[in-house]
């Protein structure tokens, strides 16, 4: 009768220990088909994003200092080529990046005129525009060896009334026009995209700027 206890005992322990054995292999098994599996999150369409003090950089164009609590898109993610840069709220989805009312833009065009003649054409132009109120001229400043010229004004829509600051530079036959935006329904342009844009440095170009 012992002997039997016996072999009973053991064939019990034996059990436990192969059961034991199958459920750490029955656990790990399933890991390691997880990360296996698990792909890799898509950055191609998402905002690089920038903290304070950053600066980011438009190879052939321009860097600037992109400011706290926003981001930046590049032509690349808005499909925008024209647009060099975008740079919006911190959050604010690519779909709405030239949408948003609180941004500052940059805009690459053709032109045979220089910057001032640019500007100039446009206020002209604005005068007539019922949309448009409080437009005027900004005095000239000079930012990385370049002189841009500036309008004012507030453009009613039916989403609202923002202000605006929008700037000329022509280097050549390129045109940079850099627009800043402010919120909805409020006086003040944001002074962190003011501020922004007065980090630009553009890149050097082989004919002087045609101020």
């Amino acid at each position: 009768m012992k002997k039997q206890w016996a072999k009973l005992w053991c064939s019990a322990i034996a059990s436990v220990v192969f059961l034991a054995a199958a459920g750490c292999a029955g656990q790990s098994k399933p890991a390691e088909s997880a990360s296996s599996t698990t792909p890799s999150p898509s950055t191609s369409s998402s905002p690089t994003p920038f903290v304070k003090g950053t600066r980011m950089r438009i190879p052939g164009k321009l860097s600037i200092v992109v400011p706290d609590g926003y981001i930046a898109y590049t032509a690349e993610q808005t499909r925008r080529s024209f647009h060099p840069i975008v740079i919006v709220p911190r959050g604010t989805p690519i779909e709405k990046a030239d949408k948003t009312p609180q941004r500052l833009e940059i805009l690459t065009y053709f032109t045979k005129e220089n910057a001032e003649k640019n500007r100039d054409n446009h206020f002209n132009d604005y005068t007539n525009w019922k949309q448009i109120s409080e437009l005027r001229k900004e005095n000239a400043i000079k930012i990385n060896n370049s002189i841009l010229y500036g309008i004012y004004y507030k453009r009613t829509d039916e989403t609202g009334t923002v202000s605006r600051q929008t700037w000329y530079r022509t280097v050549g036959n390129s045109g940079w026009k850099i627009s800043i935006i402010g919120p909805n329904n409020t006086e003040n342009i944001p002074q962190e995209l003011l501020d922004a844009m007065r980090t630009i440095e553009f890149a050097k170009q082989k004919q002087t700027d045609s101020d």
